[in-house]
Formats: structure tokens, sequence, C-alpha cells
């Protein structure tokens, strides 16, 4: 009887309490979670600042250390080590005119100078004590000096070098320090080179990662030379990405220098048979210097002016038919080739790379320093895929371009099985288009545009398809510059036809007179380890049509 008087007592009660009395709990309770997230977001954003106060405050005392550096050496030898070209510096150290040392006062020095790049991390502690190491060696009559003796290498903070932060941007990882370097930085240290930027003529060769086009499109940008190899060429260990976990869609470690022989010089040295030793998981494959010197007579080069996803501008298209003429003049047949179906590989490229909807991306930048630039490129991933699709055929059908972006996030595993088995469909399709037309390598641009204004990359990231298509494919690609460009390209951009807000900024951005005189790079792009040939026939378009590039 008793608990048969408590049901009753309990439906009597609730009877009486209004329907809406639980929801304004629950809206209460809600509301309470929101005040105290959004409490912990402005603590964690006071205390990443007061990080970045201390860490750019060690690199002030990093940077004045460099100053005391510097000033060992005398100017006037600074100054003319500063005005040698890659390969005239490269003889002098071998020779003995000149000293490690020497060589990177010089160059910590020029990095100094140039602080509006904002481009310097940190100033590596080790360089100088390796220089002076090697310098003791050096003195020695029965020294034979390594291929890379001396000569500054600049790396990309994402690879791991001793005592270095790798942050990749984000600066909860700040004190992200790696207790070894990767087998690629052991590698060039042991074969001379020196840790130390290279469109502004400052280094001379750098170390980058590309799974986007992040060595091809500022290479592109600053008028260097760049190349991705394939992404099992090189060894991957300890080179940190910054989306772990996309296996068809693999970031390649590769160098962008001032000419085709220092990123030659890099590649050669790294691709060695030890590589495949120090990591298993690396193809024994060593660097074809035969291949590289004497390539491949009257070879059969695909070209294309445009992807068929973004028109690249007048600029851009005339670099590559430039570089098709000078082509031709040597012996090859050019043939216009027509890379299936980009929109799809572009879909499939982004699929690959967020694997699980953009959730780890997210996370990671919920967590850092709030930037609002992020903003317009994480809104998409924070929808709930339901609504991603409704916007993705609504807005689609008007904008063909927001359908094919927002139906690229996996909603599920299923979804993510799909596309990797997508990916490797369109592998073989590509493969099969090449084949039928007995290609060899393909002249293409690199990007539809010349360098963007300051923001202006994150808002046209559909312009990536001419990079990203070739990271999908696990290609190797290089680029070389080949021109300037003219008024008349800028001119020109007038007649260029704008069918949605990408385009419509990108004509803006084009059409800036401040482009006058900007390099203009092509890119070229051959099947899985051709990395030698695609080195040969940039050498032959830098011998050939850029000439231009006065710091050779």
């Amino acid at each position: 009887m008793a608990v048969l008087d408590l049901l009753i007592n309990a439906f009597v009660v609730t009877r009486f309490i209004p329907f809406w009395t639980p929801i304004c709990y629950a809206i209460i309770g809600y509301g309470c979670y929101l005040i105290y997230r959004l409490g912990l977001f402005v603590y964690n954003q006071q205390y990443l600042r007061k990080d970045i106060h201390r860490v750019n405050h060690e690199r002030e005392k990093n940077f004045e250390t460099a100053k005391e550096f510097v000033k060992t050496v005398p100017s006037e030898t600074r100054k003319q080590i500063r005005s040698m070209t890659y390969q005239k510096l490269k003889g002098k150290l071998h020779d003995g005119e000149i000293t490690c040392v020497q060589v990177l006062a010089s160059v910590v020095e020029h990095c100094l100078d140039s602080k509006i790049l904002n481009a310097v991390t940190v100033f590596i502690p080790d360089a100088v004590r390796m220089a002076k190491e090697w310098d003791a060696r050096a003195s020695k009559e029965d020294f034979e000096r390594p291929p890379l003796f001396g000569v500054p290498i600049s790396v990309k903070e994402s690879t791991m070098v001793k005592g270095c932060a790798q942050t990749l941007g984000f600066i909860t990882r700040i004190d992200n320090k790696a207790e070894r370097s990767s087998i690629i930085i052991q590698k060039l240290i042991d074969k001379g080179g020196e840790g130390a930027l290279v469109g502004a003529k400052i280094s001379y060769v750098g170390i980058g990662s590309d799974v986007g086009g992040s060595i091809r499109i500022p290479a592109h940008f600053c008028g260097a030379v760049g190349v991705k190899p394939g992404s099992t060429r090189l060894s991957q260990k300890d080179c940190i990405g910054s989306l772990p976990g996309r296996p068809l869609v693999e970031a390649a470690e590769g160098p962008i220098g001032r000419t085709v022989q220092a990123c030659v010089d890099v590649l050669s040295n790294l691709m060695d048979p030890e590589m495949s030793v120090a990591d298993p998981y690396t193809p024994p494959l060593p660097w074809r210097e035969d291949i590289f010197l004497h390539g491949k007579k009257n070879m059969k080069i695909g070209y294309y002016v445009s992807d068929g996803w973004f028109e690249p501008c007048p600029a851009v298209k005339n670099a590559v038919l430039k570089t098709v003429d000078c082509l031709r003049e040597q012996g090859h047949t050019l043939v216009e080739f027509t890379p299936p179906d980009v929109a799809t590989a572009f879909r499939l490229m982004i699929g690959g790379v967020t694997v699980d909807g953009g959730s780890y991306l997210i996370d990671v930048i919920s967590r850092d320093i709030l930037q609002s630039e992020y903003l317009q490129v994480l809104v998409p991933f924070m929808l709930p895929s339901s609504i991603r699709m409704l916007l993705a055929h609504v807005i689609g059908f008007f904008i063909p371009r927001v359908r094919t972006l927002l139906s690229a996030l996996p909603a599920s595993p299923s979804d993510l099985r799909q596309i990797y088995a997508d990916i490797k469909s369109y592998r073989r399709r590509f493969i099969d288009e090449m084949k039928k037309q007995d290609i060899d390598l393909i002249v293409c641009p690199p990007n539809p545009g010349m360098a963007y204004r300051v923001g202006e990359p994150l808002r046209l990231v559909p312009t990536t398809s001419y990079t990203a298509l070739y990271n999908m494919l696990d290609f190797p690609a290089g680029v070389v510059p080949v021109r300037f460009s003219t008024k008349e390209d800028i001119e020109n951009m007038k007649n260029y036809k704008a069918n949605d807000i990408w385009e419509n900024l990108f004509k803006d951005s084009m059409s800036d007179p401040k482009l006058d005189k900007i390099p203009v790079n092509v890119q070229v792009v051959g099947p899985p380890y051709s990395e030698e040939l695609i080195c040969f026939l940039m050498k032959s378009i830098e011998d050939k049509v850029g000439q231009y590039c006065d710091y050779a």
C-alpha cells in the first residue's frame, strides 16, 4: 500500500507541474553549460597568450644570440658571400676559399635583415657548433668534403629537428620540442648541410612538406624552384602532419631552392641506399643520376592551360604556352591533355584529407588561439552533415562549386570507405588517360593565379586544385620559373569571366596593378618514381626559358 500511495502522490504532483517546466530546466542547464564552456574558452585564450609572450621573449633572445654570432665575421666577407650564386658558393666551399662559419653568418644576417617576411621561427642553436666542427675537419689535409659541405639549409618546422618545436602553427604545441632529428635532417647534416628563405634570396635551399601544394605554391609565388617527390620516395619518419591518419593523401618532404640544381643536390644526397635501411618503408631506389643528366630524347609531353575547375589568369596561361613552344623547339612532342573530371578529383582530395569530416581539425583549432580568418573555412566543418548536404543541393543548384565543396566531407565510415575506393579508381583512370596518349610527362599551371594578397589564400582554397590533384595521385611534381607577368596580362583580366564568389575575388586579386613583373612558374608532373625525369625537364626549361633567374 505504501508503494501505491507514493505512485498516486507522484502522479497527482506531476499533473499540476506545467509542461514547460522541464523544458525550462533543460534550457537553463544547457545555458549554464555554454557559460562554463565560454568561461573555459576565455581562460584558455588568456593562458595561451601568456605562452605566446613567453615564447616570443625566448625567440628574441635567440635572435640576439644570432646577431652576436654574425659580428664574428667581417661585414665585407658577409657581403661578398650574399652576392654569390648557389653554384659559386658551393664551389668556393669545396675549394676552401670560404668557411662554413662565414657562410652561416652571411645567411643569418640576411634573415635578420628581412624581418618583414617574419619567416624565421628560430635559428637552430646547433648550427654554429656544426659549422665550426666542419671547418675544423676541413683544416685537415686528408679530409674529403661531403657533397653539401657548408651549404645553409632552411627547414620547415613540421620536420623534426632536435631541440626545436614542431608547432604546425598551433600555439598549444609550442613546447613540443623534438628529442631527435628526422631521418631526412640527420642525412642532410651527415652530408655537410647546415641548419639555417629562398624566394627572397636569403636561403639557397630549404626543406618543406607538401600535402596540397605547400612546396610548389610558395615556390611559384616567389619565383623559386620546388620539387614534391612521391610520398614514399623519401622517409616520412618524424615528419609531423597537421592532419594525421590520411593514408591515401600523404604529405611529401621535398626541397625549395633558387635553382633546379640546388634541389637536385638535396634529392640526390637524400635518395641513397642508406635511406631504405634507416626506414624500411622507403623503397630501395637510389637517385638515378644518368636519367637526370640525359633524360629521354623526343619525349611526348602532355600539357593543359586550364583544368576545367578553376580558370587561370592570362599570365599563368602564357607561361605554359611559352614553355610548350620552347619544348617543341627542343624536339619533344607536345600534345593537349585533359585531366579527367577535376571537380570530382578535388572533392575526393578534400574527403581523403579531412578523413573524419573535419572533427580533428575543429578540435585542435578550438583549443588554440581564435583567429577570425579561420572561421570562414571552419564553418562547413561545424555544420551537421544533414544540414551540410541540404545546403550543398540548395546553394549548389545556383553555384555548382559549392555543391562539390560541401559534399566532400565524409559523414560516416561508409562514406570514407567509398572515398578511398574512388581515389584508387581515379588514380587508375588518370594513368589510363596518360597511357592512351603515350604521355611521358605533363606540363601545366601550378596555380590559376600569381602571388595573392595577404589573407586571400584561405579564401581561395578552390585554386589549389592544380597542385592538390597530384598529391591525391601521389605523382612527383615540381615547379620552375619561366617568365615575369606584364601589364598586358593584368589588363587582360578585364575579359576574365567570373561566375561565383571565388572567381570574383580571384578576378579582383589578379587585376591588381602591383602584380606587374611578378614571377610566374610552370609545373612539371610525372607518374610515380619519375623524380629524376621531371627534374631533367625542369632543368631544360630553366636553361632555355627561365633566364631571368639572376640569382641562379
